[in-house]
């Protein structure tokens, strides 16, 4: 019934809770099932035309007069964060090759229409930022929050994993480790988001496997 070792990606995380037959105790379950997850975003990924925007070596965060960046809106484009890409191989390395913009308001539905009036918009509200942007696109894509979660299976397509909560940090803490024989986390949310993040966590998660092995 239970494996030396079981495989368990990141995504499943809140639902451990259905797994309290096979032996998670009922308390650690309702902990679990009571964590929230972080928003997802809307991201428009840009393709540049050559040489039109220079290449910055960090993110560039606009936000409109009117953006509560402790409460932000979903329902109204208040904040862009924009990552530079470089350009190929080979070409003026001073220009970036792409750019992401990416954001937490959402398109009204889910349909290619909504995306890509949530793009442009996207793009205009940018150019406040980089004039001419508009002119620089040579084209797009988009993504949201389902696009993520359809890939990655994270609900709700959440971009930082579960929200900590610094007033009660044992509340929200998610150990590499659970109760279950041979069931071990590893992401954003046992420990810290992005590509750095994540990698320290497996690291760590690593560990505790080859600890218990040495156990076995």
């Amino acid at each position: 019934l239970y494996p030396p070792f079981f495989p368990f990606r990141e995504t499943v995380e809140r639902d451990t809770a259905g797994l309290a037959g096979a032996g998670l105790r009922k308390i650690y379950s309702k902990r679990i099932s009571g964590l929230s997850n972080t928003s997802g975003f809307f991201t428009v990924n840009i393709r540049l035309k050559e040489r039109s925007l220079k290449y910055l070596d960090r993110n560039v965060y606009i936000h409109s007069e009117e953006a509560d960046l402790w409460n932000p809106r979903a329902d109204r484009l208040e904040s862009v964060m924009v990552s530079f890409g470089p350009s190929e191989e080979g070409t003026a390395p001073e220009y970036a090759g792409s750019i992401d913009l990416l954001t937490r308001t959402l398109p009204k539905d889910n349909s290619i229409a909504a995306r890509k009036a949530l793009a442009e918009e996207c793009i205009r509200f940018v150019s406040g930022r980089f004039p001419g942007l508009v002119d620089m696109v040579e084209a797009f894509w988009t993504s949201t929050p389902s696009t993520y979660e359809k890939f990655t299976s994270i609900p709700g397509g959440s971009a930082y994993g579960t929200i900590k909560d610094w007033r009660s940090p044992e509340t929200t803490f998610l150990s590499s480790r659970t109760p279950l024989r041979g069931l071990f986390l590893a992401g954003g949310s046992p420990g810290l988001h992005g590509v750095f993040g994540v990698t320290m966590t497996s690291y760590r998660t690593l560990d505790e496997i080859l600890s218990s092995e040495n156990n076995i």
